[in-house]
């Protein structure tokens, strides 16, 4: 069923006992609070928008809402689904996708200082590709609208026809750049085995990876050879 929600208000509580929705956004953003900073503000832990989901884990776990989510657009519209309905529903295949990323998210080194629950946002906006040897993922010059996560296979990036870089390790990402700065591909990634990948779309990349934007930042001295060329 619908449910709408201005801005400001609490759609769950932290530390709430009565937890009997699970929520989907369908428009609007709303922002996600845990515990306190130093001076006592509310800690935003992120922000999230249009095809989110919220509020599974006190369902899953029978436990107290773990963080409080408020509106903060003008006007957010959400479907909820009640307790039995989600778990007949939407608790198995959810339970699936995170616990079949869970161990590859841990090793990913950009993503080890997220909390558990962060890391199981982000699983829930992957999505999940098989490609074939000699495809290409990434072309030099377009517009960027996906960062990638390598579960298995290798691949290579080239720039002017230039071998710059050879990804073969599980959790190595590539495709970032174009989303951080806005600008188009500055190289062409192809797989040079059979694949499989995971990826962000540019909207999930700006609502999940926020905790992690100054450290892509940093870590653009790897594409030292992308930049000069």
């Amino acid at each position: 069923y619908e449910v709408r929600r201005p801005a400001g208000t609490d759609i769950i509580k932290q530390g709430d006992r009565e937890a009997n929705e699970f929520f989907m956004i369908d428009s609007g953003e709303v922002e996600v609070f845990k515990g306190h900073n130093e001076d006592g503000s509310e800690r935003l832990m992120i922000t999230l928008g249009p095809g989110a989901m919220f509020g599974e884990l006190a369902l899953m776990y029978n436990t107290p809402r773990a963080a409080t989510v408020r509106a903060k657009s003008e006007e957010v519209v959400l479907w909820a689904m009640d307790r039995d309905s989600f778990k007949q529903i939407v608790l198995v295949q959810t339970m699936q996708k995170r616990l079949k990323y869970e161990a590859f998210l841990e090793k990913v080194e950009l993503l080890k200082d997220l909390s558990q629950y962060e890391r199981a946002t982000i699983a829930d906006s992957f999505k999940e590709e098989t490609v074939a040897a000699g495809a290409e993922l990434i072309t030099e010059g377009d517009k960027g609208n996906e960062m990638y996560f390598l579960v298995k296979g290798t691949a290579k990036a080239y720039a002017k026809g230039e071998h710059v870089a050879t990804y073969e390790e599980p959790g190595t990402y590539f495709g970032e750049l174009a989303l951080l700065n806005d600008e188009p591909r500055l190289a062409t990634v192809k797989t040079t085995s059979d694949c499989d990948l995971v990826s962000l779309d540019r909207a999930a990349f700006e609502r999940m990876m926020g905790p992690v934007i100054e450290v892509l930042k940093r870590n653009t001295s790897r594409y030292a050879k992308f930049l000069q060329s």
